[in-house]
């Protein structure tokens, strides 16, 4: 019986050092942004070719972004690599030229991270403008007689 827990505790190490080997999805993607409409999956192959194969590629909905008088719609991409190195070479190519438009190519984990930070932004800014308007109703408007 010691001997059979034994084994179970080995093997259920052994396996633990196996996951250590295998990095997470989110050390193996990064978020390309700025990406055109336009852009499919071909198009983002043969422009991060040089990078190795990408295992999966995740389109974001695409956004309406203002520009002045120019409304421009533009997605972010999701793109998975087989390995790390994959990933050093795509963050090389931030900043280059996708179908008429420059990309910004980061981490995953960096990209949500800055999402997550801009929700809570746009919270809090949410959360003071409806504290002021509350403030406002109850003091009348908020001006001195």
């Amino acid at each position: 019986l010691i001997q059979l827990e034994l084994d179970q505790l080995k093997a259920k190490q052994q396996q633990l050092e196996r996951a250590k080997l295998v990095p997470p999805v989110e050390a193996l993607s990064v978020c390309v942004g700025n990406v055109h409409t336009a852009a499919t999956p071909q198009v983002l192959q043969a422009h991060f070719g040089g990078c190795g194969k990408i295992v999966s590629t995740t389109a974001t909905t695409p956004a309406k972004l203002d520009y002045g008088e120019v409304g421009l719609v533009s997605k972010s991409v999701y793109l998975e690599f087989p390995d790390k190195e994959g990933v050093a070479k795509a963050l090389l190519l931030n900043g280059s030229m996708l179908l008429t438009r420059p990309i910004r190519v980061m981490r995953k984990t960096a990209a949500i991270a800055a999402a997550a930070a801009a929700a809570a932004a746009a919270a809090a800014t949410a959360a003071a403008a409806a504290t002021a308007a509350a403030t406002a109703a109850t003091t009348g408007g908020g001006g001195t007689p």
